[in-house]
């Protein structure tokens, strides 16, 4: 029988029924096949992955989450969250030089962390939490998030790819444009100023997505 995938809602409903009859759970596979339990009731054939179900627990707030870790075989750290698929966030110090360095690299959505050696998830455990929704404003800001990180991505593969060619300075330049997209202050369109403008909204306002001023020009008067 064909596998039949279910909606955003039904599994949140799954996922909610099953945490509400087991608080608990110590593996993902278990976790897993509790919430599958609770899709089967929508008939047969219905199903989903653990990876999906994870996320969208996660998403909703339905439950938190503890990870153990263990060592990388890559040597890149990563940029989006390998447990909820947000973005990573820098977490950075002052070294003696007065320069600022990076030391690690954070979730803002679940309790994921890494520094300089990478690390990977080895094992989960879910505990129920009272999941109230997450607001379009933060759920599409939390979007943006993870295409700037993509945008980082995009820049260290162009330049890895020009270097040591004939074109690597151009490939920096085109590098340089990439990460100015991502992160420029200046740049009213860039993601890390949409993303303010999205999160300073009011989400419980009907109009909260109208067209709205760049807070870097949130002064002007001619706007």
């Amino acid at each position: 029988m064909a596998h039949r995938i279910p909606g955003r809602t039904a599994l949140y409903a799954a996922i909610e029924a099953a945490v509400r009859k087991t608080p608990h759970v110590e593996t993902q596979n278990e976790f897993g096949r509790l919430v599958r339990k609770e899709l089967s009731k929508l008939g047969s054939g219905f199903g989903a992955s653990d990876v999906r179900i994870r996320r969208l627990a996660i998403e909703k707030g339905l439950v938190r989450i503890s990870i153990e870790y263990r060592a990388s075989e890559s040597k890149a750290v990563p940029r989006i969250c390998p447990v909820c698929g947000n973005a990573l966030s820098s977490v950075r110090n002052m070294t003696l030089d007065g320069e600022s360095a990076e030391i690690s690299r954070k979730c803002s959505v679940c309790p994921y962390v890494t520094g300089k050696t990478p690390l990977v998830p080895s094992k989960y455990s879910f505990t129920a939490s009272s999941g109230s929704g997450v607001p379009d404003n933060v759920r599409i800001a939390r979007a943006l998030e993870r295409a700037g990180a993509k945008l980082h991505e995009a820049a260290e593969i162009v330049a890895s790819a020009l270097e040591g060619t004939k074109l690597e300075q151009r490939g920096a330049a085109a590098a340089a444009s990439i990460t100015d997209l991502a992160d420029s202050s200046e740049l009213s369109r860039s993601v890390s100023n949409l993303v303010k403008e999205v999160r300073a909204m009011d989400a419980s306002d009907p109009g909260w997505a109208r067209p709205a001023v760049s807070l870097k020009n949130e002064d002007r008067k001619d706007i």
